[in-house]
């Protein structure tokens, strides 16, 4: 796919288009309010896209799951089915992603606005490590995670060469408001120095949205993170 493939013709998305072509980093930050629960059992969660500068650049919106199939992927994030749409400012799809699991791990499949598929970004099942295929539309990997299940806040994208091309990182900030205080969920996607094609660009994103939904959406892999955390601060330093 070309980058002129993914340019939607509405003006407004060119502004997201261009952000996302161009900017250093890009922050994902949970916005769901209670109000985003239905009377029918069913949650849709929403987050903001915010460039380096933190100001939003647009909106990730979660097609609505049963509480149900909530409630089980806190416990097992692998098992996370879902299904979300990317906004620009103005409310136009910019992409959709659908994010499935089976037996050998988890796929998540990235399309444009025009449903043209961008690519696809592959779990592989391990338990040894993380490991993540990033694929473009013709199937082809231009870049892979691998890491340790110890290192949780922070995703190498590696190239081809194994050299690190761009993370991304998992963050919790102090929320200054006038209630009590409080810490907000963000990913960090950082596109490095490499000149990435605007559907890789995409595609990286996307696993930070995939990373999103694993790491800060599963409490038992919360839980995990906190105690290696804990560990990890608390282990004796070697040279004192």
């Amino acid at each position: 796919m070309t980058d002129q493939e993914t340019k939607p013709p509405q003006k407004e998305k060119f502004a997201l288009i261009d952000k996302i072509g161009k900017t250093p980093r890009i922050y994902l930050r949970s916005c769901t309010s209670t109000g985003d629960i239905s009377i029918k059992w069913e949650i849709k969660r929403q987050y903001e896209m915010l460039d380096e500068e933190r100001s939003v650049i647009g909106y990730i919106v979660e097609r609505k799951r049963p509480v149900s199939e909530i409630i089980s992927s806190y416990f097992v994030s692998s098992k996370i089915d879902f299904y979300i749409d990317i906004l620009d400012k103005s409310g136009h799809l910019f992409m959709s992603m659908a994010h499935k699991h089976n037996l050998l791990g988890s796929r998540a499949y990235i399309k444009a606005y025009n449903g043209h598929p961008v690519g696809t970004i592959k779990r592989v099942k391990s338990v040894k490590r993380r490991h993540y295929d990033l694929r473009d539309h013709k199937k082809n990997i231009f870049s892979q995670i691998k890491t340790s299940f110890v290192e949780n806040n922070r995703f190498s994208i590696l190239g081809m060469s194994g050299q690190e091309r761009a993370f991304v990182s998992l963050l919790e900030e102090e929320k200054k408001t006038d209630e009590l205080p409080s810490r907000d969920k963000c990913v960090l996607v950082d596109f490095g120095t490499k000149n990435w094609l605007l559907p890789q660009r995409t595609i990286i994103l996307g696993m930070g949205i995939v990373l999103m939904f694993e790491c800060f959406e599963c409490v038992f892999y919360q839980k995990i993170s906190k105690i290696i955390n804990g560990i990890q601060k608390n282990k004796p330093n070697q040279n004192s």
